[in-house]
C-alpha cells in the first residue's frame, strides 16, 4: 500500500461463513465470521500506524449477514462498509426478480439490506450504498409470462461484448434498445 501510495484497503469476502452462497461452494466455516473480526481488529491495530483506511465490501443477504458477520467488530474496525446491494436476483433464481430492488415483499432489497445495518449498530455514516451499472437477463421459461417472478430457466443470451450470459452491461443494454426503434 505505500510502495504504490495508496490511502487504504478494500476488502471483499465473498462470504464469511457461507460455504454455498449462490453456488460459490467456497471453504468458508461458521468460525470465519469469529475470524473476520479478528482479522479486522489486527488489521486496524497496522493500518492506523500508516494513517491508512480499511474498508470492506458486505453481501447483505439475511443469512450471509447473520452467518458472516460481526457487525459490532465491522463498525468498531472498518472506516466504511460498502452494501453489496446488487445481485440480489440473477441467473441462478428459478423465477425473474430485478437485480437490485429498492422495495420488495421479501427481505431482499436496497431499503431492508440498509435497515438491518443500521439496526445491528453500524454507523450510518460508515454506509457506502453499492449499486450495479448493468443489467441481468433471464432465458423464460414461457415467453409470455414475462412479470416478475416468471419461472425462468437460466440467464438470458450473452451480450455481445460480456460473453456471459445473464449478464449485460449498460452499454449492451443501451445498444439494445437503440436497435429496437
Amino acid at each position: 500500500l505505500q510502495l504504490w501510495n495508496f490511502d487504504g484497503l478494500d476488502l471483499d469476502w465473498e462470504y464469511p461463513a457461507a460455504p454455498n452462497h449462490n453456488g460459490n461452494n467456497n471453504q468458508a466455516t461458521p468460525e470465519d465470521k469469529k475470524n473476520f473480526a479478528l482479522f479486522l481488529k489486527e488489521a486496524r491495530i497496522e493500518f492506523d500506524k500508516y494513517n491508512l483506511l480499511l474498508t470492506a465490501a458486505v453481501g447483505v443477504g439475511e443469512k450471509v449477514v447473520k452467518d458472516g458477520y460481526d457487525m459490532t467488530a465491522m463498525n468498531k474496525y472498518l472506516d466504511y462498509i460498502g452494501l453489496m446491494t446488487y445481485d440480489l436476483h440473477g441467473s441462478w433464481d428459478s423465477t425473474t426478480g430485478h437485480n437490485a430492488p429498492l422495495y420488495s415483499n421479501d427481505k431482499l432489497n436496497v431499503h431492508w439490506s440498509v435497515e438491518n445495518w443500521i439496526n445491528g449498530g453500524v454507523d450510518p455514516k460508515k454506509l457506502i450504498l453499492g449499486i450495479a451499472s448493468y443489467g441481468r437477463s433471464f432465458t423464460l421459461k414461457n415467453e409470455n409470462n414475462h412479470n416478475i417472478g416468471a419461472e425462468v430457466i437460466g440467464g438470458g443470451e450473452a451480450g455481445e461484448y460480456t460473453k456471459a450470459p445473464g449478464f449485460l452491461a449498460y452499454y449492451e443494454i443501451l445498444d439494445i434498445l437503440k436497435n429496437k426503434n
